[in-house]
């Protein structure tokens, strides 16, 4: 089986508060995905994802492989938007064959947007699983003081009260989890969240032991 692992690169995944940031689960949860690609002997490839399509490593087995898309993941620090439609276009146009496609993002884009563009996947006959990298602190708005809040994408900045907005902020989010799950799962597409905390690596492990693909 021909194995895709696709990383969201725009700034939003830069996002650390207190604790881990959300590119560095991202870096190391590809690599464990190409690291159980092969010992699955399976060729496995590494696609960066912006407002194009950044970085593609054609997949390919062995250690070598292993070795280069750390060098391409430690090497860039994540930057701008996400379109997804365009870099998941250029990503399928290099496709040969169907295959396992794993997306790493925190997916902060338009749901339908981001469905339209995993489809195109689906299209081709590709099992999708996509693995959303969810901050606790970006769940919860929690800051209790005057904060200046920076859109790491586009710049823009608000100073406010955290405490005036939370419910609202907390509803909102949960609305965009909400209609997220609801596009992904009418395009057959299976939807994993994924908390930014110590022991990830096991959460994920359970759930891709769970899910029982063909790959697993």
């Amino acid at each position: 089986l021909e194995v895709h692992v696709l990383v969201d690169h725009s700034a939003s995944m830069g996002f650390a508060g207190a604790g881990l940031s959300k590119w560095t689960v991202a870096q190391q949860a590809a690599i464990l995905l190409l690291y159980v690609a092969h010992l699955q002997k399976d060729p496995a490839g590494l696609s960066m994802l912006g407002a194009e399509l950044r970085h593609y490593l054609p997949p390919a087995g062995g250690t070598r492989q292993l070795q280069r898309a750390s060098e391409v993941l430690v090497g860039q620090a994540p930057a701008g938007d996400c379109d997804w439609e365009a870099a998941c276009r250029q990503v399928r146009a290099r496709m040969k064959r169907r295959a396992l496609v794993l997306v790493l993002s925190d997916f902060m884009g338009e749901p339908e947007a981001v469905g339209k563009a995993l489809a195109m996947f689906r299209a081709r006959k590709c099992d999708v699983l996509a693995i959303r990298l969810l901050h606790p602190e970006e769940m919860t708005l929690l800051p209790s003081t005057m904060t200046r809040f920076v859109d790491l994408e586009d710049g823009s900045a608000s100073t406010v009260d955290p405490l005036l907005l939370r419910e609202d902020y907390q509803a909102e989010f949960a609305r965009h989890q909400s209609e997220l799950r609801k596009a992904l799962a009418a395009r057959g597409i299976t939807l994993m969240e994924l908390q930014v905390l110590e022991g990830w690596e096991a959460v994920l492990a359970a759930h891709l032991r769970q899910r029982a693909v063909n790959w697993l």
